[in-house]
């Protein structure tokens, strides 16, 4: 149910934080879940799917330090397409996702 709702709400991590926690917090004690275990699923989700996610609040913020640096260079590249080739090396928010279903 986290992962779902997590992943229709991947555009920020922190409103996917505040909408996915406090939706899901009354079902906790009738699913057995810890606290502790479920706040780690949901802020590896918010924080995983939105770095990963080409339309996010984070990649904006990323994207516009890779112009800022490609224009302080002088280089022509596109700064949404470099930042967009980086998203096969970026292995921790990736094992992180594969870790949570463990």
């Amino acid at each position: 149910c986290t992962w779902s709702l997590a992943g229709l709400i991947f555009f920020d991590d922190y409103s996917s934080l505040l909408i996915v926690g406090n939706s899901l917090r009354p079902v906790l004690p009738a699913l057995r879940v810890a606290p502790e275990r479920f706040a780690f699923v949901v802020h590896v989700m918010a924080v995983c799917l939105a770095s990963l996610s080409p339309v996010s609040s984070w990649v904006g913020l990323q994207i516009g330090y890779v112009a800022d640096v490609y224009k302080q260079l002088g280089l022509p590249d596109d700064p949404f397409v470099s930042t967009m080739r980086t998203l096969p090396y970026r292995f921790f928010p990736v094992l992180l996702l594969a870790l949570v279903p463990i």
